[in-house]
């Protein structure tokens, strides 16, 4: 699995307290990942790599192997569940993006509207009136009949 893949995984204390987590004898990993068997597989993985983790540091400081502090699999891997909330939000930001282009669309449509009426307005008052001979129709005047 490459890193920055769609994987993530939180390794906590359980609590919010990110200064508390050194304090407390219990770790909670939790993993989010693209298929259910992918993160349960992923948080077993981990639960194991902590517990050799564990006993390859006290290892490495020459701990007595009678004062080895082991790791106890208290709560084992849940069944992993579907996240559907992400789905929901995009729909309803759809559906709000949705709504606002087509307000704006309409709001411009009219002032576009509103715009040409009113230049047509100011045209039609500025124009100077025809004659008669300017427009084609014969005058009547000095015809004799």
């Amino acid at each position: 699995m490459p890193p920055g893949g769609d994987v993530t995984l939180r390794v906590t204390s359980g609590g919010t307290n990110p200064e508390l987590m050194p304090a407390t004898p219990f770790i909670v990993v939790t993993c989010e990942a693209p298929t259910a068997e992918q993160a349960h597989s992923i948080v077993i993985k981990v639960t194991a790599l902590a517990a050799k983790e564990l006993r390859a540091r006290q290892r490495q400081v020459k701990a007595p192997p009678a004062t080895y502090v082991s790791a106890t699999v208290v709560v084992p891997p849940t069944e992993p569940d579907e996240k559907k909330g992400s789905r929901l939000r995009s729909a309803v930001v759809a559906g709000a993006l949705a709504s606002f282009v087509s307000l704006f669309a309409a709001f411009a449509a009219e002032s576009f509207a509103r715009h040409r009426r009113t230049r047509r307005r100011a045209r039609d008052a500025s124009a100077p009136l025809e004659t008669a001979a300017a427009n084609g129709a014969r005058s009547l005047a000095g015809h004799e009949g």
